[in-house]
């Protein structure tokens, strides 16, 4: 993160900003297979890659987006689905395939 970006951070909340994920978050993710929908869009990219950088015990990573898979994140996805989160169709496929994600 560039540091004009640490600073407003710091001026808005008067708080240090901290990349990593915390100790308990990081232990509740631990094994656990994960769903992000929107992996290919900013946010989606930067969760999946702190979830790869700060859990250690990761079990799978399953994207959805509407976008093709385009992203360097999308790239560690274990699974990539295209197509809207809200597809009834989609999501019974996913957790059929993954189980309670």
């Amino acid at each position: 993160m560039n540091q004009s970006l640490q600073k407003l951070w710091y001026a808005m909340t008067t708080v240090p900003f901290e990349l990593g994920l915390q100790e308990q978050v990081s232990e509740f993710f631990s094994g656990k297979n994960i769903l992000i929908t929107g992996s290919s869009g900013f946010l989606g990219g930067q969760i999946i890659q702190m979830l790869l950088r700060d859990v250690p015990s990761l079990g799978s990573i399953i994207g959805i987006d509407l976008v093709a898979q385009i992203s360097n994140a999308d790239k560690a996805v274990s699974t990539f689905y295209h197509g809207h989160c809200a597809d009834p169709a989609l999501l019974n496929t996913i957790f059929g395939q993954h189980g309670n994600l």
